[in-house]
C-alpha cells in the first residue's frame, strides 16, 4: 500500500508524467485490454485481484481516476464492460469508483473524451443497474449504489459543462426510489 499512497499524494502533472512513461497498457484493435508491465498495468492488476486487500484496491481505483482520462477511459471502460459480462461486482464497483475519482479530479479541466464518452458510461451503468435491480444480496445493493454515484458524478459533469441533453437511457425515479429508500419504503 505504502507506494500506492506516495502516488496519491504527488502533482497531476507528475503524476501524468509518471504513469505515461513508457505506457504500453492499452486496447487493442479488437477491443481488449492489454495489460503491460507500466505504471497503470500493475494499478489495474491490483484493482482487478479479488484476493487483494480492499484498501490497495480501493487505492488503485482512486490513481486510475487520477490518471488522464485521455489515457485511461476506454482502457477503464472495456474492463467495466467485461466484469458487467463476467459479474464481477467488485470490479465493476472499481471501475465506477475510478471513473468517480476521474470526473472530480478533472473537474474544470475535464478532456473531451469525458464528455464524448460519458453517455457510452452513462449506457453501460443503467444496463449494470437494471441486471441487477431484482437481486438482493448486500454484493448487488452496493453494486447498485454504485451505480447510482457514477450515474450523479456523470450528471454532474454534464451540468457543469454546460452538456443538458437529457440522455433516454437515464435512470427512471421508479428504478431508483427502492434502492434510495428500500423497498418498504423506510430509509
Amino acid at each position: 500500500l505504502h507506494p500506492f499512497l506516495v502516488l496519491r499524494i504527488v502533482s497531476k502533472a507528475c503524476f501524468d508524467r509518471v504513469v505515461t512513461e513508457g505506457l504500453e497498457t492499452r486496447l487493442s484493435a479488437e477491443g481488449h485490454v492489454l495489460v503491460s508491465n507500466d505504471v497503470l498495468g500493475f494499478l489495474i492488476e491490483r484493482m482487478r485481484n479479488p484476493d487483494e486487500d480492499l484498501q490497495v484496491r480501493k487505492v488503485c481505483s482512486e490513481l486510475c481516476g487520477k490518471m488522464n482520462p485521455n489515457v485511461s477511459f476506454s482502457v477503464l471502460l472495456a474492463i467495466f464492460r467485461e466484469s458487467i459480462g463476467s459479474r464481477q461486482h467488485a470490479v465493476s464497483r472499481a471501475c465506477m469508483y475510478a471513473f468517480c475519482s476521474s470526473f472530480a479530479n478533472h473537474r474544470g479541466s475535464a478532456p473531451m473524451v469525458m464528455h464524448s464518452r460519458s453517455d457510452t458510461l452513462s449506457k453501460e451503468v443503467v444496463r449494470l443497474f437494471k441486471a441487477i435491480s431484482l437481486q438482493a444480496d448486500d454484493e448487488s445493493k452496493k453494486t447498485q449504489l454504485g451505480c447510482l454515484d457514477c450515474f450523479g458524478s456523470v450528471l454532474l459533469l454534464k451540468l457543469e459543462s454546460g452538456d443538458l441533453s437529457i440522455d433516454p437511457m437515464a435512470f427512471r425515479f421508479e428504478e431508483v426510489a427502492p434502492v434510495l429508500i428500500g423497498e418498504d419504503g423506510a430509509e
